[in-house]
């Protein structure tokens, strides 16, 4: 479960460390002031990272956030050269599969279903938006 605020400059800032397993495997482990990666794809979040939420015209909902704070740390690590920028794809699907697995929450059947396709949709824009956009918010930094 992650653990943030909303602010004024990045909207969100976390207050709890918060750890979360990733398929994104690097040869070293990555370590910057906030972030670090290990080689087994366990990215960590320490107190204090901040977070733009989601891009786009998708609204930030609680479900969403986790997606959010660990997209946005991959693509720091990435403007920050401590990942090649290659992994921008393989970062953009784990942010829909993230998006297609967030937990429904409970409720019914047909809701469910209903929440189901809400979150297939979702999930499917958000991923066109990155496609589309994402690469300007991740070039490595000069």
């Amino acid at each position: 479960m992650i653990s943030y605020k909303k602010l004024p400059k990045y909207k969100y800032i976390l207050t709890k460390y918060f750890c979360k397993r990733t398929p994104i495997k690097p040869e070293n482990n990555i370590t910057s002031k906030y972030i670090t990666l290990t080689t087994r794809g366990l990215m960590f979040l320490k107190k204090g990272y901040c977070s733009d939420g989601v891009s786009g015209p998708i609204f930030d909902t609680e479900d969403l956030m986790e997606d959010a704070f660990v997209h946005d740390a991959f693509y720091q690590l990435i403007r920050l050269g401590l990942l090649e920028p290659h992994n921008q794809i393989e970062v953009d699907r784990l942010l829909k599969d993230m998006a297609l697995t967030s937990n429904l929450g409970e409720c019914g059947f047909v809701i469910k279903q209903i929440k189901r396709i809400i979150r297939y949709v979702r999930a499917n824009y958000i991923y066109a938006g990155v496609k589309l956009f994402g690469s300007q918010h991740c070039k490595p930094e000069k």
